[in-house]
């Protein structure tokens, strides 16, 4: 874990490396984020939630997506599958089979 002071303020962040791709992200926003999506009782079974770094220091969320319409993007094929299922099943009411 880095911390960074900008304008005053000190954001703890983690860089996580996976395939070659760096990401960096503030922690506590992430957990706050998090936390709140949990408590939400209509939230989606799977969706993808993009956020970013703000030059002013400051993380926000940009968007969320319902899974049921999102690409794979170099998610390993079952988890894809799972991630897939996992919202079909919960939009037409349906046991999902693939919850292993």
């Amino acid at each position: 874990m880095t911390g960074l002071s900008m304008s005053g303020h000190t954001v703890r962040f983690r860089t996580l490396i996976t395939r070659g791709y760096r990401y960096h992200y503030d922690v506590e926003f992430l957990d706050a984020l998090m936390t709140g999506f949990r408590k939400w009782p209509d939230r989606p079974a799977a969706c993808s939630i993009d956020i970013c770094y703000c030059k002013d220091g400051q993380s926000r969320m940009v968007e969320a997506n319902d899974a049921y319409a999102l690409g794979c993007y170099g998610l390993p094929s079952l988890l894809y599958a799972k991630f897939i299922f996992a919202r079909w099943s919960q939009i037409f009411v349906r046991e999902n089979e693939y919850d292993f």
